[in-house]
């Protein structure tokens, strides 16, 4: 019996632009989201910024003629529950005051758009987490 089968699934949530070798608190915070927790509804994955997602297949426009091979394909469920994402968390590091502000707010939203053209048309949430260095406030 396939493994996908005989365990309960979990929710696949993708976090990117966490670089735990090189920084403390983005070790720190993997650590604290990859503590195993049985009855957790999901499941974390360490990801690039630039992961290749599976590709979705285009809708059918019509299903007059369309004969069914079967229920499911062999590599759903494990596409569904290790691959394809149901939320994206990208982290990057951005302070208020920082001089060079405007340039990281375009770097970030790059990286926005370069996920969202990884999921190629998927519905997965995407959410941005900003890390800050100081106590600082927009002035």
């Amino acid at each position: 019996m396939p493994e996908e089968l005989s365990v309960v699934p979990r929710g696949l949530v993708c976090l990117a632009n966490l670089h735990t070798r090189h920084h403390p608190v983005h070790r720190s915070i993997w650590e604290l989201l990859d503590k195993e927790r049985p009855n957790a509804p999901l499941r974390y994955r360490l990801v690039d910024i630039d992961e290749q997602y599976p590709h979705s297949k285009a809708k059918r426009a019509t299903y007059e003629w369309y004969v069914p091979q079967g229920i499911l394909k062999t590599n759903w469920m494990h596409k569904h529950l290790h691959l394809v994402p149901s939320l994206i968390v990208i982290f990057f590091e951005l302070d208020w005051n920082d001089p060079l502000f405007k340039d990281k707010q375009n770097d970030l939203k790059n990286k926005i758009d370069m996920v969202r053209t990884n999921l190629d048309g998927r519905t997965a949430t995407i959410s941005v987490v900003l890390l800050q260095n100081k106590n600082s406030f927009p002035t």
